[in-house]
């Protein structure tokens, strides 16, 4: 199972999905926010 799916199924909710091309480097994650409104980032 992908860690997102893991995340959100222990209460964490998808505010985001970032996948931006910088020149060379892709940067690509997920914003999210966990039940009490603290937002992080994985990759």
């Amino acid at each position: 199972m992908p860690r997102k799916d893991r995340i959100v199924r222990l209460g964490a909710t998808v505010v985001l999905k970032y996948d931006k091309t910088w020149g060379p480097v892709r940067e690509y994650h997920y914003v999210m926010q966990d039940p009490e409104g603290n937002e992080f980032c994985i990759h």
